[in-house]
């Protein structure tokens, strides 16, 4: 298989690796993260990452980041989350259960809109304020 170098995403790599591992607030990470992943030319407009946590009322914690806002918006999930029918019917699901990637250009009229979260509705988190 080719390899294929970006220069910019090495970098990003690299930082993570030294810098970027010390990091004890996992929304300023990812923000950090995402920052340096647009600065080194790598088209990224939203990421999101979600962790379990060991909690007795919150299943996991999230994070969001996008483009042009400043640091990451939290979003906590209650337990039982994973058996509900939004989450169920959600691309995060399917890669859960199935590991496979899931791309979609949204603005792209021909898109595939196979995921409710995919047209109008979200899968609801408590936000956290």
């Amino acid at each position: 298989m080719h390899e294929v170098r970006h220069e910019g995403a090495a970098e990003v790599v690299r930082w993570v690796l030294s810098e970027g591992r010390r990091q004890t607030r996992m929304g300023e990470f990812g923000a950090q993260t995402c920052e340096r992943i647009f600065a080194a030319g790598i088209p990224i407009w939203r990421a999101f990452c979600a962790v379990g946590i060991l909690h007795p009322l919150v299943a996991a914690s999230a994070y969001i980041w996008t483009r042009g806002q400043a640091g990451t918006e939290q979003l906590l999930a209650e337990h039982g989350i994973l058996s509900r029918p939004e989450f169920m019917q959600s691309p995060v699901a399917a890669v859960r259960k199935e590991g496979r990637v899931i791309c979609r250009r949204l603005a792209d009229p021909a898109c595939p809109i196979d995921f409710p979260v995919s047209g109008t509705g979200e899968v609801q988190a408590r936000r956290r304020d």
